[in-house]
């Protein structure tokens, strides 16, 4: 026996946003209720930790730090002799690399915290 629907749960919409929601009930042959509830479901929810989100960020910007100070030493050790220009060259490439992947992870995860 199916269980009667009692509970009500009240949820605002935009007309745009309502009528996006029926065209999507009306393609599935579903009533916009029970496309709601199954969309709820089979959602997948992202709980935001800030402050796990916070420490990640203090960490990458700890680690841009890190390798803009390993690229001062190679230039200063190049200025020195003590590095040849291709090791150098090779060097800040890879420097390059690194500080642009924690600069992209840092603005997802900032992304992710606003």
């Amino acid at each position: 026996m199916m269980e009667l629907k009692s509970a009500n749960v009240l949820v605002r919409y935009n007309k745009e946003q309502k009528k996006y929601h029926q065209e999507k009930a009306d393609k599935a042959q579903m009533s916009l209720s029970e496309f709601l509830r199954q969309s709820a479901d089979n959602a997948e929810i992202i709980i935001k930790d800030n402050m796990v989100l916070m420490r990640v960020i203090e960490e990458l910007n700890r680690i841009g730090n890190n390798i803009n100070q390993m690229a001062k030493a190679a230039n200063s050790a190049n200025l020195s002799g003590k590095v040849s220009d291709e090791m150098l060259r090779e060097f800040c490439f890879r420097l390059q690399l690194y500080t642009s992947e924690v600069k992209s992870l840092s603005a997802i995860v900032k992304m992710k915290v606003d």
